[in-house]
């Protein structure tokens, strides 16, 4: 877990907290993930963060109300820059359980970040989170085994910095200044590269102090 006061960083998140990310609509599968988290919160003292925001979130905020979880999930709104940054430093995990994903560009930032990642295996997320090394990667099917698998980061800090930490490496090749230097791949890899740099460029203002390391991009 991130260490410090993080009501001082004015966002108001309890010591373990869960990442949703992106824009809050019927096709991310936020029921899904959210009946994960209520799973999750009769488990541990998690949180829930949500960044971004949309069309879905009065549902959400609905079902939030029904399992009397009000005091325990965080609506952020949009943030850029650096108020990004300190919201993604904030929490232990990212959770994206959306089967519509090519180019998660919410992934590749909380990885800028070292948060070590769990994801649907649907989409473009397995081609650059690869199970047990740089994150998890879970079938639909088995919602259990998205509870089982956070329960465990939010519990083994070992293993959630060992994975944050490969995570971060694995998205260093999409740094501008690497992309820069390709000149040859296939045809629109470096459209794809490109955009995965400006995702994790717009979030990499600052690190908290638990976050070793910079990502110079």
């Amino acid at each position: 877990a991130v260490s410090g006061d993080r009501a001082a960083q004015g966002v108001g998140i309890g010591p373990r907290a869960i990442l949703i990310s992106g824009r809050m609509a019927r096709e991310k599968n936020l029921d899904f993930a959210f009946g994960i988290y209520a799973d999750v919160a009769r488990l541990t003292d998690a949180e829930l963060v949500f960044i971004g925001s949309g069309p879905y979130r009065a549902a959400i905020e609905q079902q939030v109300r029904k399992q009397k979880l009000d005091g325990r999930v965080h609506f952020l709104g949009t943030l850029r820059g650096e108020p990004l940054v300190e919201a993604i430093n904030t929490c232990d995990l990212l959770l994206i359980t959306s089967t519509s994903e090519t180019q998660s560009m919410t992934t590749l930032q909380a990885m800028a970040c070292e948060l070590p990642v769990v994801v649907v295996a649907a989409g473009g997320l397995p081609e650059y989170v690869h199970d047990g090394e740089n994150g998890f990667v879970i079938s639909l099917e088995k919602k259990g085994m998205f509870v089982e698998k956070i329960v465990t980061l939010l519990n083994d800090a070992e293993l959630a910095q060992r994975l944050g930490v490969a995570g971060r490496t694995s998205v260093a090749p999409f740094a501008p200044q690497h992309i820069a230097g390709r000149r040859r791949g296939q045809p629109g890899q470096h459209a794809q590269q490109a955009r995965f740099a400006a995702a994790i460029r717009a979030g990499k203002n600052q690190r908290v102090a638990s976050r070793k390391g910079e990502l110079d991009l």
